[in-house]
């Protein structure tokens, strides 16, 4: 049985899954705005606007997936510090996880610390989406074409063989769609969904 306990007025993570539904329902209303805005002049620049506007929400989807890293990566911290400080557990204990090499490392890390020290398990496949996420958010941070390598290697579904900007880039183009930005935020929302707790 889970070790984690949170307070009933301060649940952190109903507040997570809060935020997720907000900021989910946000990149909705944005993406619905921006392809339902009309174009100047589409009659003489119809192809290049939707060609645009898709590279345009591209990187729009690209910081969809840095920022629910990162939010998760926070709110994980936080959370896990916040219960080992309260069971009398020695603060070192989180220090593998800060010290992590790579997001890969940091979410098995937290998957190591949850399950050892706070009885906290969560099924594999939670797991496994949780470290897509990290690896694609980790490698849009790092930009650098070995982190683009690495990931075409682990998630081929990412990218597209069109080399639109012709750079002659082997990997391909990391291409981000909205239905892989939903993946997202389903990863996250399933990870704290999973996440076994009470409330005092």
């Amino acid at each position: 049985m889970s070790r984690v306990v949170l307070p009933a007025d301060a649940d952190t993570v109903a507040g997570a899954l809060a935020d997720i539904r907000h900021r989910r329902s946000y990149v909705e209303a944005l993406v619905a705005a921006m392809e339902t805005l009309p174009a100047p002049e589409p009659e003489r620049y119809g192809d290049h606007d939707a060609w645009y506007l898709a590279a345009l929400e591209d990187g729009f989807f690209r910081r969809v997936f840095v920022v629910e890293y990162r939010a998760w990566r926070s709110r994980i911290r936080d959370l896990v510090r916040d219960q080992l400080s309260g069971l009398g557990l020695d603060s070192d204990l989180w220090r593998p996880a800060e010290e992590a090499r790579d997001a890969a490392a940091f979410v098995f890390q937290v998957r190591l610390l949850l399950a050892d020290e706070l009885d906290c398990e969560l099924g594999p496949e939670v797991w496994t989406t949780l470290q897509e996420l990290a690896a694609v958010a980790e490698a849009i941070s790092e930009s650098s074409r070995a982190a683009r390598l690495e990931l075409a290697e682990r998630y081929p579904d990412y990218f597209s063989d069109l080399d639109v900007f012709g750079d002659g880039d082997p990997t391909g183009r990391l291409t981000l769609s909205h239905d892989l930005a939903l993946r997202a935020f389903e990863t996250v929302t399933a990870f704290w969904n999973a996440f076994p707790y009470r409330t005092a």
